[in-house]
């Protein structure tokens, strides 16, 4: 299984300010030490890759050039790939090779079993701003904007906001807790595993607690589904037949303590508080007051800020020490230097607004380069229909120029930061939820480049080992078969010709006879010794032979080149004779013709 890490070059300064951000090097992906025969929700086999923002679970989110920090793992085919085990509470136990998983948990019980061969897996998306529970529609507003007319412009002529209130108010309660599930379950099929969620439509305090107490039912009723974090929305707008100041008097001593009041008796469970901070809605000082006393009460500060007009709400919301600021359509640079300072405060970024009320985008490079932790999220309302991350994350990339990198760790760790919620939730790591997407891609990157395709792409949905989305008829009840399965077969088989050829080989060239089994009594014992004594001394006999035989042919040699020596030695002598007799005929000629 090998890693990769994503990163950028480090930023020196970035670490003085942020020192629990200095991560070492990914620590290796952990298990806890599994109880014989114990109990596992879900395995997932055989992954291609398993991408996620850090390993480090104390890391509370990325900023800066950090924000594209990712670690892939990637599979090796000789170990079938990533897996990841998940126990009863939902929580991952085990990250790694697939063999190894198999191996430390082949006593336990498991309940589920996902086949992701040739997949990738993901953090399941958290969407970190949407008005979900409503009734009827603005299609008629969509022509109104086509046609040129600005949100104000809109909202001021009693439609937008308004006309959402008035048919809420007008709707029964079931009708708008059952409009709410099937979105919550549109959200959860398209990847999204936590989801912020806003009241705001009602606008008056029982009209308000109606809305949160619907959302509270379908957080209840949803719970193997979605997570959900509740936001009171009450300050959405100016209610009519009402102005700022009695508004801003009421939300501080009526709403805001009763709600407090209800989550004390445990009728609600709501977790932020939103105000609308713009002109012709909230002013600075006024959306000031509201989040103070929200603060007050225990609420995390969860806010609208700049989106139509600049209103300083960078520099505001680092005064409150707010969780999130949305929109930041037309923040300023001296807001960015707010936010940085604050250390935790994440800007939320939704690039559909922009995109469908045509408004310039947000400025992503700008909050990134100083340092502010940017999130996502979808801004699902009446205005804006899109439930959609993955098409969120698209117009991340292309509207806001985020790298596909960066996009990610928006959507998953840095939205799960905005709700304060990252301790448990948005990456892949030991002891966090097991919150995945699971997309028949060999690269994970296609969850974002192949945006109108997701429902496609997506094959699992699991949220706490709850698998939320999957194949039809999907059982998921045995473990699947190991892709190596038939590599290593081979390879074993390839393995075992071998030595068998090698056995023969050897058998050929050897008197030896093959061992006997394993001894099993002291008579085994005993003819075993005598085997291998038999062994030794055939071993003897053969090296004996073997030494007589080299002898035999080094004596065949010797002497065949003593004689070829003596024969050269006797030829040589012949004729060295023959000359000797040449020259006595020679001589003796010469002498008798001079005597003549």
């Amino acid at each position: 299984m090998d890693r990769k890490s994503y990163s950028s070059d480090d930023d020196s300064s970035f670490d003085d300010e942020l020192p629990y951000l200095q991560m070492s090097p990914p620590p290796a992906p952990k298990s806890t030490p599994p109880t014989p025969n114990g109990r596992l929700k879900l395995m997932v086999h055989s992954a291609r890759q398993v991408v996620t923002p850090s390993f480090d679970p104390l890391t509370p989110y990325l900023a800066g050039k950090r924000q594209a920090n990712i670690t892939v793992l990637e599979e090796d085919p000789l170990t079938g790939g990533v897996g990841i085990a998940v126990n009863h509470d939902g929580l991952i136990v085990y990250i790694g090779r697939t063999d190894r998983m198999r191996v430390i948990y082949r006593d336990f019980t498991v309940d589920k079993h996902i086949d992701a061969t040739g997949m990738c897996v993901l953090p399941g998306f958290v969407d970190a701003h949407t008005h979900p529970v409503w009734a009827g529609d603005r299609i008629d507003e969509f022509a109104m904007k086509l046609r040129g007319m600005s949100y104000m412009e809109i909202h001021e002529a009693g439609g937008g906001i308004f006309s959402t209130v008035d048919a809420t108010s007008a709707a029964k309660t079931s009708s708008i807790y059952n409009a709410l599930c099937i979105r919550l379950k549109k959200m959860a099929e398209s990847g999204t595993t936590l989801v912020e969620c806003k009241s705001g439509y009602g606008l008056e305090l029982n009209k308000e607690v109606r809305l949160l107490e619907v959302l509270q039912q379908a957080k209840s009723s949803q719970k193997n589904t979605i997570n959900m974090s509740i936001t009171y929305c009450g300050a959405h707008a100016i209610p009519r037949n009402s102005n700022m100041e009695e508004a801003t008097k009421r939300i501080v001593d009526v709403d805001l303590p009763y709600i407090a009041h209800l989550n004390k008796t445990g009728k609600l469970d709501v977790e932020n508080v939103d105000v609308f901070c713009d002109r012709g809605v909230f002013s600075e000082q006024h959306a000031e007051l509201i989040l103070w006393k929200a603060k007050s009460l225990g609420f995390q500060l969860n806010f609208h800020g700049d989106e139509l007009y600049p209103m300083n709400s960078g520099q505001m919301g680092a005064r409150v020490g707010a969780t999130a600021i949305s929109h930041l359509e037309r923040i300023g640079e001296a807001d960015m230097g707010g936010m940085r300072r604050a250390k935790r405060t994440v800007a939320v970024l939704l690039p559909s607004t922009g995109f469908a009320m045509r408004l310039r985008p947000p400025p992503a490079r700008k909050l990134i380069a100083a340092r502010v932790p940017v999130a996502l999220g979808s801004d699902f309302n009446p205005n804006v229909y899109c439930y959609s991350m993955p098409l969120i994350m698209n117009l991340a990339c292309v509207y806001l120029r985020m790298t596909m990198e960066e996009a990610l760790v928006a959507a998953t760790l840095n939205a799960a930061a905005s709700l304060g919620k990252s301790d448990k939730h948005g990456s892949i790591v030991y002891n966090k939820f097991a919150d995945l997407v699971i997309i028949n891609s060999p690269r994970w990157e296609n969850i974002i480049y192949d945006f109108g395709n997701h429902g496609q792409i997506i094959k699992f949905v699991v949220m706490a080992g709850n698998i939320v989305k999957g194949p039809k008829h999907f059982d998921g009840s045995l473990p699947p078969r190991l892709r190596t399965d038939d590599v290593l077969q081979k390879r074993r088989r390839r393995r075992s010709t071998s030595l068998k050829m090698e056995g023969e080989r050897k058998r050929r060239h050897s008197k030896c006879s093959p061992p006997p089994p394993p001894p099993h009594s002291h008579t085994q014992h005993q003819s075993i010794v005598c085997w291998y004594e038999e062994q030794i001394e055939a071993i003897k006999r053969k090296y004996k032979e073997d030494l007589q035989a080299v002898t035999r042919r080094y004596d065949r040699a010797l002497n065949s080149k003593t004689g070829l020596y003596q024969c050269l030695v006797q030829a040589a002598s012949h004729n060295r004779h023959e000359r000797t007799d040449a020259d006595d005929i020679q001589a003796g000629g010469a002498g008798s013709s001079s005597k003549m």
